[in-house]
């Protein structure tokens, strides 16, 4: 009976340990273990890493900021598709913002997370 309730406590120790490894550990990078980032590359390629943040394909997709998104968010920035109907950027103090009304009524609003693009037209993400 002893032995029983040893192997029995020695089970629950190992799983206790597995159960807080998983739960407690980061969560590992999607692309992977040898993923090494750029933080890495700058320590030796200093001249390489900063002549790239100025490249096309760095600036190719970043987060929605004031300073990264290039369309305006003045009032009269709006595309309407109908007399009733007109979707408007707008810029509130959450963030920024592309809304869809409806005969002067919000219907939808969507807050710009990603920019994709800048250089011959941008796109946004939410």
């Amino acid at each position: 009976m002893k032995k029983l309730k040893l192997i029995a406590a020695i089970c629950m120790v190992l799983c206790s340990v597995v159960y807080l490894q998983c739960n407690l550990s980061k969560p590992a990078d999607p692309r992977g273990n040898l993923y090494a980032g750029s933080a890495t590359c700058i320590k030796c390629h200093s001249d390489i890493y900063h002549s790239y943040l100025h490249t096309a394909h760095y600036m190719a997709s970043m987060p929605a900021t004031d300073s990264d998104v290039h369309g305006s968010f003045t009032n009269d920035n709006s595309f309407a598709f109908t007399p009733s109907q007109k979707v408007v950027m707008e810029k509130k103090d959450s963030g920024l913002y592309q809304s869809y009304y409806i005969n002067g009524k919000l219907k939808e609003s969507h807050r710009f997370d990603m920019v994709l693009g800048g250089i011959k037209g941008e796109s946004y993400l939410y």
